[in-house]
């Protein structure tokens, strides 16, 4: 058994995850990467208005549902979730920075910031299952954040 993001592997990458909590887990990820996409795909010349409208289109809506789930969360669990899976950074400096930079009367330990992130992302899920977000999010983006 070994370790990985914070969540015990045995076969899979997630086993303690449910598949809409990977993809969230997966989308938060890719956040930044969906950014530069949408980005850079603006500045293409080489492809039609359409192939190029449409693609813009399902990153617009896929950021805009990112950022719409943000604001589900208690500010402590996008704050979490924002430093880890966002912006990739370690436990050791999400613990040092929220227990000393954001001024937090009981401080929090690495595993307790963990689960705050697990619970925040199956909060996620279960809102986007129920409000049938993964119809918004086409097959060709999530298939893009296996790869």
């Amino acid at each position: 058994m070994a370790v990985t993001d914070g969540h015990t592997t045995q076969k899979g990458v997630f086993p303690m995850m449910n598949e809409a909590e990977k993809n969230v887990y997966r989308l938060l990820r890719s956040w930044r990467r969906l950014h530069v996409e949408k980005e850079l795909f603006e500045s293409r010349y080489d492809l039609s208005h359409a192939q190029k409208d449409e693609r813009m289109e399902q990153l617009s809506r896929v950021l805009a549902m990112l950022e719409a789930w943000m604001r589900l969360l208690t500010a402590d669990e996008r704050y979490v979730i924002k430093q880890h899976l966002v912006d990739e950074m370690d436990w050791s400096s999400i613990v040092y920075e929220y227990n000393t930079k954001l001024l937090r009367s009981e401080g929090r330990s690495r595993s307790s910031l963990r689960r705050m992130q697990s619970h925040a992302i199956g909060k996620i899920a279960r809102y986007a299952e129920v409000r049938g977000a993964w119809e918004k999010v086409t097959p060709a983006v999530l298939a893009g954040l296996r790869a």
